[in-house]
């Protein structure tokens, strides 16, 4: 039942859902809110690397859960003891092989977004587009790269379109990571349009830039078919 919440489309005015099919991933938040932490943008008008990455997390551990016939079996049951689905949804006819593919398609459409939208020619990551470089969100790509095609959520094709840019953006995360290059705050301004603050979330991105680091030998070791 949480998981609609991240999988429904987010309707104007409203708490029901977070999706946008017409930016290609999830908003910053459903309330048309704006000035939130690192951007001016309206939380309801803007994607940013911060929900691809966690909403993707979130989504394809459910994935895994999905896949255990144990788990599908108890969460049909759950479904269909629960009578009242949330508001806009019919839960109780949705088969779990549907909800898998729409977990599948979120992720993989928010994970082109994160390159199409995001990505410097150098191979950097933008915070809500091509605004300012930061490492941990380009990380935080890296990331959900590997999460998701270790899954097998990924198909060929997109695959074979996304992972070179995947590996320029470890290429990049790697060059700037050093002693003599690593930027204050892993924050490079191009635009400006956004900022590192506050302070928590420049310490949760440096800590993904860690993460990304240690992930790279992961990335680097699937390869194209």
């Amino acid at each position: 039942k949480f998981s609609e919440y991240f999988l429904r489309e987010h309707r104007p005015g409203s708490m029901e859902g977070v999706w946008s099919s017409k930016i290609g991933t999830w908003l910053i938040g459903p309330r048309h809110n704006s000035g939130f932490e690192n951007l001016e943008v309206h939380a309801d008008e803007a994607g940013w690397g911060f929900s691809t990455w966690s909403c993707s997390l979130f989504l394809a551990r459910l994935y895994d859960h999905l896949r255990d016939e144990n788990l599908r079996s108890k969460a049909r049951k759950w479904r269909w003891q629960h009578t009242e689905p949330p508001i806009g949804t019919s839960l109780q006819g949705e088969s779990l092989e549907s909800l898998m593919s729409r977990i599948r398609d979120r992720c993989v459409t928010s994970l082109r977004w994160s390159f199409d939208a995001c990505q410097f020619e150098d191979g950097a990551l933008g915070m809500q587009g091509r605004d300012d470089k930061w490492l941990g969100i380009t990380a935080a790509a890296i990331m959900q790269y590997v999460e998701l095609y270790r899954r097998q959520m990924i198909p060929e094709d997109v695959h074979k379109e996304y992972y070179p840019k995947a590996l320029k953006a470890l290429a990049w995360l790697r060059e700037m990571s050093t002693p003599a290059t690593f930027p204050t705050d892993g924050y490079i301004p191009v635009t400006g349009q956004s900022r590192p603050d506050p302070g928590c979330n420049v310490a949760w991105l440096i800590a993904f830039t860690a993460e990304g680091l240690m992930t790279g030998p992961d990335l680097e070791s699937f390869g194209i078919p």
